[in-house]
């Protein structure tokens, strides 16, 4: 039977038909249209469904694809991962506070997404490794309700940089202990993937861009900034090697697969070695047998369609069906008539048991009646508590009790314990450079520990020139003694352009500062 696997790049969408592993077909839809002034203008899944729809009908009648279902994976800007520790509890504790926990990481409200996770227990800490992933609820509707109008039925929601975990298990590249994998695709602008993998359980996923805006191949040459794209990616990777080893320190990555085309196959390998890690990269086209040509879309949808041929270690499904309520069997008038039909009914029988019901019933009186007559007097001898109802039980009013402990020790935490930001802040807008502005501030003390986190973007209209500014100053906190002397490490966590509005490409940035 044929599987279908779909996904949705930045650019392109990638449709591939395969039967087992074998490729059947594979199409590729640009996610453009040609407006009234003759421009090329982007179509989103959220914004015009309908000529998405529309552009699908047409591929599949021309590609003569017939599907009823499908797997779906999405690019990273379309998905919320993170990865977080959180105490050992139980089953059922776990899956009620994975979301309250997961609300420190949000940019946004969870209560906006559609969330899943996966739990690593480690017993010698105490605690469960969670990765989390979530989509947002009108995202995922919009994409539903574009399927319903295909009339195709989706089996399941992936991250793409985890459905090319597939591709490694085709190689047979066991992924033993702690790995990396890295898919890149120069030519079709999509996002690079970065996941560090322990045993098949996700620690860490990063995605980024590279080579959008340089275009193909003959135009990186033309224009000479072939050797500056891969500059930069090297620099992206090495932000992601060093930001994965602050996160995860101890874990150390032993083996990293590489997945992309020949053109920069060698110069990566070589460039692995240099940094100490022992690389493999996998063929993709010398998998598949067939005349392709490589890109990481047609990879990850590839991999999308293996989903019930080879199965990975990572268990979360967005889509994970709620099962249908058993109704419960009506029993008719019949069948209980049934149930009585050959009984000979005997009066004395009757008779006997109903002074049994009777006796039982007024002993329980006698004994409850001076039991809840003295209750209602030891209750009405209490002392008029303001706020505490007179029927209050013990347990009620043990946990006013705790309550109110736990106020006293609030306010003074406040009092005490309170750090004093003033002077760190002071440094902040003195140390901001030529053509950068703050996009997120986020302050947080938890259990005594102080952590910041500044987000901010650069534009200057030259690649070279925002990373520089973004680099001062982060290098103007770290030297003045009145910020760096409030926080034990302060680190510039990444560094990366993307698109905003107005398709300006600005250079985004993160700093983190922990106690």
């Amino acid at each position: 039977m044929n599987s279908l696997g779909i996904y949705f790049g930045p650019k392109f969408i990638d449709v591939v038909v395969t039967n087992g592993r074998k490729l059947i077909n594979n199409i590729q839809i640009p996610l453009v249209t040609i407006s009234a002034g003759e421009l090329e203008e982007k179509v989103s899944v959220a914004s015009r469904p309908d000529e998405i729809v529309t552009l699908f009908r047409d591929a599949f009648r021309r590609g003569k694809i017939e599907a009823k279902d499908a797997t779906l994976c999405l690019s990273g800007k379309d998905l919320v991962i993170r990865t977080f520790e959180m105490p050992m509890l139980s089953r059922a504790e776990l899956a009620s506070a994975v979301n309250f926990e997961a609300r420190k990481y949000m940019p946004f409200k969870i209560e906006d997404l559609v969330t899943g996770y996966q739990a690593l227990p480690d017993k010698t800490k105490r605690n469960n490794l969670v990765f989390f992933m979530g989509i947002k609820k009108e995202t995922l509707s919009a994409y539903l309700s574009m399927f319903k109008q295909l009339d195709i039925k989706l089996n399941s929601i992936e991250y793409s940089g985890f459905s090319v975990l597939r591709v490694l298990k085709m190689a047979d590249s066991r992924i033993k202990g702690t790995a990396a994998m890295l898919c890149i695709d120069h030519q079709g602008e999509d996002e690079v993937n970065f996941t560090v993998l322990d045993n098949d359980f996700p620690l860490f996923s990063r995605d980024y861009t590279v080579f959008g805006g340089l275009g193909a191949a003959e135009k990186v040459e033309e224009i000479g900034e072939q050797d500056v794209a891969l500059e930069k990616l090297n620099s992206e990777i090495r932000v992601s090697l060093d930001y994965y080893r602050r996160k995860f320190p101890g874990r150390d990555i032993q083996k990293m697969f590489l997945i992309c085309g020949k053109d920069y196959q060698s110069q990566l390998e070589r460039f692995f070695v240099e940094i100490g890690l022992t690389v493999k990269t996998v063929d993709v086209a010398n998998l598949v047998k067939g005349p392709i040509v490589y890109s990481s879309g047609f990879t990850k949808a590839y991999s999308a369609s293996l989903l019930k041929t080879i199965k990975i270690g990572i268990k979360i499904d967005l889509l994970a069906v709620v099962p249908e309520k058993i109704a419960a069997k009506k029993v008719s008038t019949a069948d209980v008539m049934l149930l009585f039909t050959g009984l000979k009914l005997n009066s004395k029988i009757i008779a006997l048991a109903l002074l049994i019901c009777l006796g039982g019933w007024g002993l329980g009186v006698s004994i409850i009646q001076p039991a809840r007559k003295e209750l209602i007097d030891i209750t009405g001898a209490r002392l008029k508590v303001s706020g505490v109802a007179s029927e209050a039980g013990y347990e009620e009013l043990n946990t006013m009790n705790s309550a109110y402990l736990k106020k006293i020790e609030d306010m003074d935490n406040l009092i005490k314990k309170q750090p004093y930001l003033t002077k760190p802040l002071d440094v902040i807008p003195r140390a901001i450079t030529e053509g950068l502005w703050l996009t997120r501030f986020s302050f947080s003390q938890k259990q005594g520990l102080k952590e910041l986190t500044i987000e901010g973007a650069v534009y200057l209209d030259n690649a070279e020139e925002e990373n520089l500014s973004a680099r001062q100053f982060f290098n103007n906190l770290k030297e003045d003694r009145n910020f760096a002397g409030f926080f034990k490490s302060v680190n510039l966590a990444s560094v990366e352009r993307k698109e905003a509005l107005g398709k300006k490409i600005l250079t985004n940035f993160l700093i983190t500062c922990k106690d």
